[in-house]
Formats: structure tokens, sequence, C-alpha cells
């Protein structure tokens, strides 16, 4: 015998009942707003609000029923508790409030030259949204609508560079900006190597240099090329 499983179900026939209706507006400026979600008895039934914010719910069972609004971008309405009565229109009309945004800027800087700047560099915030922009050729990238009272993981990738990654608390800053300062950038620094050796073992050939002065540390590179693999074992000064 083949076994079928089926979900569990929970499913409401209202032989006798009412209706809800309302709109959901927009609390700092009292605008009706498209797109909420409006559910009633814990999820259990749910809908979204038009152009003009308005939103129904027919064949409602008896009772109490207690509706919430949310939409991202916005705190959650106060929950609303209504009684439905037989062959009856509820009114209920909710409101919700915009989360805080602002505006986050900066300044990258190279180590080598604080007074310098670095144009071109890739930023992204990453947490509550995804926010993504480019520094200008003054060095100063801005990221606009940007939610506030949230924790955000940032990264920066720019050429000839380390990656930057940070942990940040965007919060409402000042008239909305919230301004990171300069952020500096680690170059990676070339040098011209020195005492360059080849050792051919077979197929791998063993290249070892020296650079710059300071501490050695070795670092084993594997390529293929043509079908030859070259292990760069480098012993690079730091």
């Amino acid at each position: 015998n083949e076994f079928k499983k089926y979900a569990n179900a929970r499913i409401k026939f209202a032989t006798e009942g009412g209706s809800i209706s309302g709109v959901v507006l927009n609390w700092t400026n009292n605008n009706p707003v498209e797109g909420v979600k409006v559910s009633y008895d814990d999820n259990m039934v749910s809908t979204t609000t038009n152009a003009e914010g308005e939103f129904s719910f027919d064949f409602v069972m008896t009772g109490e029923h207690t509706l919430i609004a949310e939409k991202f971008g916005y705190f959650s309405s106060e929950p609303v508790t209504t009684n439905v009565e037989a062959n009856t229109e509820s009114v209920v009309n909710l409101t919700i409030t915009p989360m805080p945004q602002v505006t986050v800027t900066g300044t990258i800087r190279p180590s080598n030259d604080l007074t310098s700047v670095v144009a071109g560099a890739e930023i992204t915030l990453e947490g509550f949204d995804n926010y993504a922009t480019t520094s200008g050729t003054d060095g100063v990238f801005t990221i606009e609508n940007v939610y506030a009272n949230n924790t955000y993981a940032l990264a920066i990738d720019a050429q000839g560079f380390f990656p930057y990654n940070d942990t940040i608390e965007i919060n409402t800053g000042y008239n909305n900006i919230v301004n990171l300062g300069d952020i500096v950038l680690e170059i990676i620094e070339c040098h011209p190597v020195t005492n360059l050796q080849a050792e051919v073992d077979g197929a791998v050939v063993t290249l070892t240099w020296e650079e710059g002065t300071g501490d050695k540390f070795n670092k084993v590179l594997d390529n293929r090329i043509d079908g030859v693999t070259i292990v760069k074992t480098l012993n690079r000064d730091v």
C-alpha cells in the first residue's frame, strides 16, 4: 500500500458571520499605505491593502478578533480587537509608523598617505536591508535611506588594498546624517624581488625569492600553466 502523508490544515467555516473592513494609515502624515499585510487571530487569515490603503475580510466568524498591520520598513501597528456580529460589518482602522532612515557617509583613505583618498572603492552595507555604492573622486561615499537603529556589516573593496570589514551600529545621527569619518584601507605594498631562484623537480618548478626587509615568512601558491605545475614558495620579507 502506498502511504501518503498530507500536511495538517486548519479549516474554518463561517455559517453565520460578519465582515471586517478598514484602512491602514501612515501615522506621520495620515496618508493611506498600500501593500500592508493585515491579519487577524495570529495570522490565521491575512490580506493586503490596495492603493487606497483599504482592506476587507468576508465571512468572519462571530466573536472577538484581533487585527494587526505589518509592512517592511514600518513598525507594526498596535493590535486592535473588534467584536464581529452576525450579518454586520465591523470597521477597524489601523496605523503604522515608518522606521527612521538616515544618510550614511564617509571618506576612504589609503594607509600610506592619510591626506590622499581612494576613489572607486566598492562599499556595501548588509543588515536589515542591503545597500551598495562607490566612493567618488574625492574618496567620499554616500548611502541614502538606510534604516536606522540597526546593525550592519560594512565591507569595502578597492584595487591594490586589503579588504576592509567591520560591524557597525547605525543610529539616527545628527540631522539624520551618520558620518563614519575617515576609513583607512591598508595598501598592498609590492617590492622588487631579489635572490630569485628556481629548482626543477620533474613537472614541479619551485620558485624562491626575497622581498623587502624584516621578518621572513613562507607562502605556497599553486598554479597550473600549460599542464605544468608551478609551486611558488615565497620567502617574503615584510
